[in-house]
């Protein structure tokens, strides 16, 4: 992560333009609530993300693998560092600092540069380029696929993610827009965390896990011994009848 002491934006802020840096680190103290983390993401889900909603990293970014083509118009050929593929797969600039994972062979064998992983240093809608400094060991072959690694992007969750998959719950108050940067909290207490809908009582201390279908949390039962607990409930829990479905929340820290 990218630690800094001075930070562009306040805690409630969003924006379109990447103003603090993806992944840096943010810790504050409150006298009440204690030390609290958070952390600069992405918001690449497809919709708006609203205050309080749990979310998932990123995995692997929409359409991935992607097949290697032969050269593009005027593209360099394919080599240890320039990567092909059709026109129109990516958006120019929009994964330069992303890494590229080789997928698969296509001749099957498993050779190299299968399971290499490389940053990229910059790309077009057709043509990845590797950093300088960080090649394949041998050149990629048409066919073969590529996955891409974008950290720090954030998207919704699913009942069975774990602990390692969510990132932690949304801060500003008018949520993370589509494609926008914005403040992740990740340890410590969250005080406008979505919770289940009315008509389930959260108990004071009770474990909590996801509830994929609406990015929020429920009662973890068994589910802790999984990984899939993400947070505690605080101050008398909630009641069954409550209507608005914001707890007081204390984050599972990450391993």
């Amino acid at each position: 992560m990218n630690r800094k002491l001075y930070f562009a934006t306040k805690l409630n802020d969003t924006d379109t333009i990447d103003r603090e840096g993806l992944g840096s680190e943010r810790e504050e103290f409150d006298p009440i609530l204690g030390l609290r983390k958070f952390v600069w993401v992405r918001n690449v889900s497809g919709g708006a993300l609203t205050q309080g909603q749990w979310v998932a990293w990123e995995k692997q970014m929409t359409g991935s693998p992607f097949t290697v083509t032969a050269t593009t118009g005027s593209n360099p050929a394919n080599s240890t560092q320039f990567l092909n593929f059709a026109a129109a797969t990516f958006t120019a600039r929009a994964i330069a600092g992303m890494w590229a994972r080789i997928h698969d062979d296509a001749g099957g064998a498993g050779a190299a540069p299968e399971g290499e992983v490389h940053r990229i240093k910059s790309n077009t809608d057709s043509l990845i380029t590797l950093a300088d400094d960080d090649l394949l060991s041998t050149a990629i072959g048409v066919g073969d696929t590529v996955a891409v690694f974008r950290p720090w992007h954030v998207t919704t969750t699913q009942d069975t993610d774990t602990r390692a998959e969510v990132g932690g719950v949304v801060v500003a108050s008018g949520g993370i827009a589509s494609n926008s940067f914005g403040w992740l909290a990740t340890t410590g207490v969250v005080t406008q965390a979505n919770v289940i809908a009315a008509g389930t009582a959260l108990a004071n201390g009770a474990l909590l896990k996801i509830n994929g279908a609406n990015n929020n949390v429920t009662l973890c039962a068994d589910a802790a011994d999984n990984g899939e607990a993400h947070g505690a409930s605080l101050a008398n829990g909630i009641q069954a009848d409550t209507v608005l479905r914001k707890g007081l929340v204390m984050l599972l820290k990450q391993l």
